[in-house]
């Protein structure tokens, strides 16, 4: 009896901790920016990722959407420090670490400040 209640418990403890607690989500939106693409190119993807995070999350853009040139896009973001790729029409990425999105109602891209990767 002892032996399946000491069982029974552990099978308990794992499937509490492997459900229910997960990270909190990487992006809570409570402020909206306009992004404006000033780098020539029509931008087919924009990721927006906490700094330093490994992994980017979903595609702010929808799959049918294409920011072109001189245009603008408006994404919900939480405050604070955050890295940003796009993905241009030839599949080049470019990052912007370290951008404060809340700084300013208004970001506008450039290659200026871009880390480009093929």
């Amino acid at each position: 009896m002892k032996k399946s209640l000491g069982l029974l418990l552990s099978l308990c403890f794992l499937i509490v901790a492997f459900s229910g607690f997960k990270n909190p989500p990487a992006k809570t939106a409570d402020h909206d920016i306009s992004i404006t693409n000033k780098t020539h190119y029509d931008i087919h993807h924009l990721y927006i990722s906490p700094e330093h995070e490994t992994h980017w999350g979903e595609d702010e853009l929808d799959h049918d959407h294409i920011v072109e040139h001189d245009h603008t896009v408006t994404v919900a973001v939480a405050c604070g420090t955050w890295d940003v790729k796009i993905i241009d029409e030839k599949g080049t990425e470019h990052m912007f670490m370290h951008v404060e999105l809340c700084k300013d109602e208004h970001f506008e891209f450039t290659f200026d400040d871009a880390h480009e990767h093929h």
